[in-house]
C-alpha cells in the first residue's frame, strides 16, 4: 500500500455520453446520455485497486442519422427516457494517493423502453461499455 493510502475507497457519481453506430450501411446509430449517481468500492493492494460499483439514475437514448430522420418523418418515435442501472467493475493502477488510471467495464441492463408507435414492437434499451479511466481522488 502507498503511504497514507486508505485500504478501501468509494465514489458516488458517473456520467456518460456514448454514440453507438449500430447500422453503418444505413447511416444511423444510437446516442446515449446518462446521469448515474452511485457507489464504487475499491480494495487497494499495493499499486493495484480492483473495484466494483453500482449506479442508478436517468437514461436518454436517441436514434441518429438518416435512418432516424426517415423514421421521424413517418411518425415513428426514435428516442426514449427512463431509469438507468449500471454494474461497474475494473482494475485501477494507483500512482499516488490522489491519482490513478485503469480499465473497466459497465453492464447497463435494458430498463429503458422505446415504444416507437405505429404498431412497431416496443424494445428495451441497454448496453455494455469498455471504460478507460483517469481518476483524481479528493
Amino acid at each position: 500500500m502507498l503511504k497514507d493510502e486508505p485500504p478501501t475507497s468509494s465514489g458516488y457519481f458517473h456520467i456518460g455520453i456514448d454514440y453507438f453506430d449500430r447500422a453503418p450501411n444505413a447511416d444511423g446509430g444510437v446516442f446515449y446520455f446518462g446521469v448515474q449517481p452511485g457507489f464504487t468500492g475499491a480494495v487497494h493492494m499495493g499499486m493495484f485497486a480492483p473495484y466494483f460499483g453500482l449506479t442508478f439514475g436517468f437514461d436518454h437514448y436517441a436514434g441518429t442519422g438518416k435512418i432516424a430522420d426517415l423514421a421521424q418523418a413517418n411518425n415513428v418515435k426514435t428516442d426514449a427516457n427512463g431509469f438507468g442501472f449500471g454494474l461497474l467493475f475494473g482494475l485501477d493502477l494507483v500512482f499516488n494517493p490522489s491519482v490513478s488510471a485503469g480499465i473497466g467495464a459497465e453492464i447497463h441492463p435494458g430498463f429503458t423502453t422505446l415504444d416507437p408507435g405505429n404498431g412497431i414492437k416496443s424494445q428495451d434499451l441497454g448496453h455494455a461499455a469498455l471504460l478507460f479511466e483517469g481518476k483524481y481522488h479528493f
